[in-house]
């Protein structure tokens, strides 16, 4: 869908890593490149704060779900970004709730 636009996907080190997973009697490679929804700064920008959290949940699940089955590869730069952003996301719900209890 935006190929022709630049993403972190280009750049990311684990691009060639592969894992084999099982499907039924035969075996299919999957690459972390499979699973990630790339979005450049720009196109960031333009989801709600509901699209962008779905974003991060998906993109994180992916991530831990390759990691799981033994993917072992260089965390990338966009997950670092988003455990970092989900951070800070739950320490801001956490400070939400403490204030609305007083």
């Amino acid at each position: 869908m935006f190929d022709s636009m630049p993403s972190a996907r280009s750049q990311c080190p684990c691009q060639g890593s592969q894992v084999k997973m099982p499907t039924g009697t035969t075996e299919e490679l999957v690459t972390f490149k499979d699973v990630a929804v790339d979005f450049s700064p720009e196109e960031l920008t333009y989801l709600s704060a509901a699209q962008r959290k779905l974003y991060r949940e998906v993109m994180l699940e992916n991530y831990r779900n390759l990691v799981s089955l033994g993917y072992q590869f260089p965390k990338p730069d966009i997950i670092s970004g988003l455990e970092a952003e989900e951070s800070r996301a739950v320490e801001e719900d956490s400070s939400t709730m403490i204030c609305q209890g007083e």
